[in-house]
């Protein structure tokens, strides 16, 4: 046994063992601090999917099948559906949490103009009380289409924890 540590000893200088050593002590350490954010960032996937799971429709879509309850006789629409998801919870500032929630509205046309909207989809409460609300550009619907038009937005968590129900209003520009 001592012939083989004197042989080891021997081949590699006490500079190149020291050298070694650092190599697999400075491995260590690099490993140690990558698989730890790692654990860190698992930790946070998980506490945003709770959070999310205790929104409405836990991630899910939203759907409803509801049209424009308007008395116009030559109103020029017709809304086909229209829905809501919370999309995701992230960390804005640490302790801050924010969901992104998207939503979209099926329209058809169906008068003989082209017709230009604006949408707001707004985000309300059991109470029927206001949450948030996001807006959609400006839209040309020509006689007889049908479209449908997605929009994201952002609200804090505490917000988005209120909400219940959807409800939009068009108007015609």
């Amino acid at each position: 046994m001592k012939s083989l540590e004197n042989q080891l000893y021997k081949q590699h200088s006490p500079k190149s063992i020291r050298l070694i050593v650092i190599f697999i002590i400075a491995v260590l350490i690099i490993g140690w601090s990558l698989i730890r954010p790692l654990q860190a960032d698992v930790w946070y996937d998980l506490k945003e999917l709770v959070l999310l799971s205790n929104l409405s429709g836990r991630g899910e879509y939203v759907d409803f099948k509801r049209n424009l309850d308007t008395k116009a006789p030559n109103w020029p629409l017709e809304v086909q559906s229209d829905g809501y998801k919370m999309v995701r919870v992230y960390q804005n500032f640490p302790g801050v949490y924010m969901v992104e929630w998207a939503w979209q509205i099926t329209i058809k046309n169906i008068s003989v103009k082209e017709v230009r909207i604006i949408i707001e989809y707004k985000l309300l409460d059991q109470n029927m009380f206001f949450v948030a609300s996001s807006f959609a550009p400006t839209r040309t619907i020509l006689p007889g289409q049908t479209v449908t038009i997605e929009q994201k937005d952002i609200l804090p968590h505490e917000k988005g924890k209120q909400v219940e129900i959807s409800n939009w209003n068009i108007q015609l520009q």
